[in-house]
């Protein structure tokens, strides 16, 4: 909600700048994003707007807990500009950037991206009542809410008036849709760090309480190297080995904790 409460600001400030921006912006809240990014692909997908015409997309999912001025932009090495216009944006050091160069990733824009269009995902990170009833009005830093939707702003302001268009690059070597998004039945309990922020493993930064990872003693902080042996280097090495895991069994998942590595047996 916080993703499209900062998109409905962006657009009214924008429409009464019409007259002012040279390429066409187009707004759309997507549905069905935790099912497969079906919306999203959807619409990449219909040509409703001719994918060669969309010359880039910003993606605001999750920006209503700012913490310690740290907001994270996805997609910085999907053009050969973007590195260069966000730090520039930023010249006011008003935000402690975390610029992740890959294009993929677990939200909408991950859909443009597969189809070689330029991403920016602008994201103040996951937290511990991440999809649960906690997740109140209370929480929100509306402040921090009112900076990230004046800094994608003048992103988005950029991006319509800059004389030419970006210059897409491709920051991964992986290919995914969501039509053959792996098919997971079963849920360890963890909030996986997503930002790819380690290429050594899988950090968990939340546990939930009475789920399988506590009890097992899956601890904030450890590292996921593997489970049932399977090498575990990021998030999508992580879906892939819990598609292979059935309800009922067991799973036996290495972790490095203070770097100490260690294995632990997980009841699903």
């Amino acid at each position: 909600a916080s993703g499209v409460v900062a998109m409905l600001e962006i657009a009214q400030k924008l429409a009464s700048e019409q007259n002012k921006i040279k390429r066409s912006i187009v707004f759309v809240a997507f549905g069905a994003e935790e099912k497969g990014l079906i919306g999203s692909q959807r619409f990449v997908d219909s040509a409703l707007i001719p994918v060669e015409n969309i010359k880039a997309m910003i993606n605001l999912d999750m920006v209503g807990r700012l913490r310690n001025r740290e907001l994270e932009v996805h997609g910085s090495k999907t053009s050969l500009e973007a590195d260069s216009i966000l730090n520039a944006l930023n010249s006011d050091s008003l935000f402690n950037l975390k610029l992740v160069p890959d294009g993929f990733g677990p939200s909408d824009h991950a859909s443009f991206y597969s189809k070689n269009i330029p991403v920016f995902f602008i994201h103040t990170g996951l937290h511990e009542d991440y999809h649960t009833p906690n997740d109140d009005i209370a929480l929100l830093n509306i402040d921090g809410m009112q900076n990230v939707s004046d800094y994608t702003y003048r992103l988005a302001r950029e991006l319509a008036t800059m004389q030419k268009p970006l210059t897409f690059t491709k920051s991964s070597t992986r290919s995914i849709s969501s039509s053959r998004s792996p098919k997971i039945k079963v849920k360890l309990g963890i909030m996986p760090d997503v930002s790819g922020a380690s290429d050594e493993g899988l950090k968990v930064i939340g546990v939930t309480e009475g789920k399988p990872a506590e009890i097992a003693g899956i601890k904030v902080g450890d590292l996921i190297i593997a489970i049932n042996q399977k090498s575990i280097k990021n998030i999508y090495d992580y879906t892939e080995a819990l598609s292979t895991l059935e309800p009922g069994t067991k799973a036996t998942v290495r972790v490095v904790r203070d770097k100490v590595e260690m294995e632990l047996t997980v009841e699903l």
